[in-house]
């Protein structure tokens, strides 16, 4: 894909995730934050299962518009599951709806 033009798609897919998702404070005096980017890698934080879930509705969306696809062989889920004050666990999966086929 010509970089013009997946510039133009990838801002569009993150901007759509942006509006779509609440997003972590990173800091004290921070607005939240949904989307982490460097070169074609994505980062996004969610609170929830219907977070999720709009992240699907999103990646098919972008998937269909832009003619790229999500790779779930390179995709992975974490969970991150606070135990206890100062204690987590980090279960790790394959994106949710997605296989290998």
């Amino acid at each position: 894909m010509n970089m013009a033009i997946y510039a133009l798609c990838i801002q569009t897919f993150l901007r759509l995730l942006d509006l779509k998702l609440p997003g972590i404070r990173i800091g004290l005096r921070t607005r939240p934050t949904s989307v982490v980017t460097y070169a074609d890698d994505v980062i996004i934080f969610v609170t929830s299962a219907a977070d999720v879930a709009s992240i699907g509705e999103t990646i098919r969306l972008y998937e269909r518009a832009s003619g790229a696809c999500l790779n779930p062989r390179k995709s992975k889920a974490l969970n991150r599951e606070v135990t206890s004050v100062g204690k987590a666990r980090l279960h790790s999966g394959p994106l949710p709806g997605k296989t290998d086929a």
